[in-house]
């Protein structure tokens, strides 16, 4: 009985109601009258907050705000900033050329610098232009050359499994050697070797092409039954997304550096990370 009527005592205490005026300090004319308790100051207090908690998620959640958030960007946010990060180095070497230009403009201007002593660009057509823009150095041919002997010459038949159990699956980098990788030691397969041309495992269409921030690219591969294959620190891609690749083309090429020369691998099943080791033979 004695809590009830304290509850009671208390409510009414919160529900006890003060006036608040203010008055003209000349006439004394009562100007303004507030008349508000414990509890309508309270109520009217948390539906303030509330609203101003919903005004700040909607300024978040709905602006840039949000990419500063831990754990929201994601692989398109990455591949976005890589676009932009060109763009910059472009407008970059663009400014510069422009910044020349305004110079010797004010140099002839000022009479600092003769006309005679500019070397004029002479007119080419837009076969020749499309010739100079899209013919290869002597480094980038030998390059090119190199990697397709390379490819004539290293055994890129892929191996499959040869038990009927597993999964008609090859292995991404031929004739390597394969130690777990991961906390378990079943997340992935670290590939270790001389090859550096990373195959398909299977027919499949890429899915993307990710750039990561170390500046190394993952790919994702959608094969038929769920199956999705991932090849992680590759240092240069070879496939879109969106390419349709068969067993055995290959889609990238890993780093030649000792310490990264190395490829790390995935499978995943219908959302569910398994062992690569149950879907192919891996010595």
């Amino acid at each position: 009985m004695g809590k009830k009527r304290d509850f009671k005592t208390t409510l009414e205490h919160w529900k006890f109601k003060y006036k608040l005026s203010i008055l003209n300090e000349k006439t004394l004319e009562e100007v303004l009258r507030i008349r508000l308790s414990r509890l309508t100051v309270f109520i009217y207090g948390s539906l303030a907050l509330v609203v101003v908690f919903f005004l700040m998620s909607a300024l978040i959640l709905f602006s840039p705000l949000k990419y500063y958030l831990p754990g929201f960007s994601d692989y398109s946010l990455r591949s976005e900033l890589s676009h932009n990060m060109a763009k910059v180095d472009s407008l970059s070497s663009l400014l510069q050329k422009q910044t020349l230009q305004l110079q010797t403009t004010k140099n002839l201007i000022a009479g600092t610098l003769s006309a005679d002593s500019i070397p004029k660009q002479k007119d080419i057509s837009v076969e020749k232009y499309r010739e100079l823009v899209e013919k290869k150095s002597d480094r980038e041919q030998q390059f090119i050359e190199n990697f397709q002997k390379n490819i004539v010459s290293n055994t890129i038949t892929p191996t499959v499994a040869n038990n009927a159990a597993k999964q008609n699956f090859a292995v991404p980098l031929a004739g390597t050697a394969a130690a777990s990788y991961g906390e378990k030691g079943d997340n992935a397969v670290k590939f270790t070797g001389n090859n550096r041309e990373v195959l398909a495992v299977a027919k499949g269409i890429v899915m993307s092409t990710d750039l990561t921030v170390g500046n190394r690219y993952t790919v994702y591969i959608q094969h038929p039954d769920g199956y999705v294959s991932v090849y992680k620190n590759l240092s240069a891609v070879f496939k879109q997304a969106g390419s349709t690749v068969s067993t055995g083309d290959v889609i990238g090429q890993i780093d030649a550096e000792n310490d990264k020369q190395y490829l790390i691998f995935e499978i995943w099943q219908n959302s569910i990370r398994i062992d690569p080791r149950t879907v192919m033979d891996i010595k």
